[in-house]
């Protein structure tokens, strides 16, 4: 055998960056797409916003926003499902779920009928 060279690791000259940038890029690509996955699209809010408005200018109703904060649990309980671990994420779904409870409860408090209609349509509350 030659001294210097050793068989059984041979030296990787080119090969062995290009697989660590693909690598690299692909996790990185994956981060990028899974933070912009976790913020609503302005093209779904208009959506829901036309859906739930309750009058023709009308983008900030408790309506609306129980609809916004709705999409936005149902996004976030996805993502907690499969990374258990991300308390931060938990910590702001809770306040979510507390925020969405105080405006069903404003809109139960106004008109009865449209609480039941909302909870309804958006199929929560069994």
């Amino acid at each position: 055998m030659e001294s210097g060279k050793d068989p059984i690791s041979p030296k990787f000259p080119l090969p062995l960056p290009r697989i660590a940038v693909i690598i690299l890029k692909t996790a990185v690509f994956i981060a990028i797409q899974d933070k912009l996955s976790m913020a609503l699209v302005q093209e779904r809010k208009q959506e829901i916003i036309s859906q739930y408005q309750v009058h023709e200018t009308d983008t900030g109703s408790a309506d609306v926003q129980v609809a916004m904060l709705t999409e936005r649990i149902n996004k976030l309980s996805l993502h907690l499902r499969s990374n258990k671990k991300d308390h931060a994420s938990r910590t702001g779904l809770l306040k979510m779920i507390g925020q969405r409870k105080r405006l069903l409860a404003y809109i139960q408090k106004g008109d009865a009928d449209r609480y039941r209609a909302l909870i309804t349509r958006l199929g929560i509350r069994g």
